[in-house]
């Protein structure tokens, strides 16, 4: 009798960090998306991480969540996108992980390189 997969969300599944993961470990996990932008992972919610509501549901079954979604650039500008991606955005992904049971999220953080 097989185990079935743990069931994972990537946030940002379509950057380069969430492209690898999916295509390294496809045969290890079921992998669903949350994306700004429409992605070819099936299933995917397009929702911006920075509304609560709209992303509540892509958390639900989910046992693992992989946030990747934030906005690394050193030129972004505080209220136009670092507020939303980098400080909403990971806390409302907390929140409907906690929400939804699920039990483990794992917060990877690119810092970006000033100079």
């Amino acid at each position: 009798m097989t185990t079935p997969k743990k069931k994972v969300l990537i946030t940002s599944a379509s950057g380069t960090i969430g492209t690898i993961t999916r295509e390294g470990l496809a045969d290890k996990y079921d992998f669903s998306g949350l994306n700004r932008s429409p992605i070819e992972v099936s299933p995917n919610l397009q929702a911006s991480i920075a509304n609560f509501e709209a992303i509540a549901p892509a958390f639900e079954g989910i046992d693992t969540v992989i946030h990747l979604a934030a906005d690394r650039s050193p030129s972004a500008d505080f209220y136009e996108t670092l507020l939303d991606l980098n400080i909403i955005g990971p806390y409302n992904a907390f929140q409907a992980a906690a929400d939804a049971g699920c039990r483990r999220v794992q917060h990877v953080k690119a810092v970006p390189v000033f100079g």
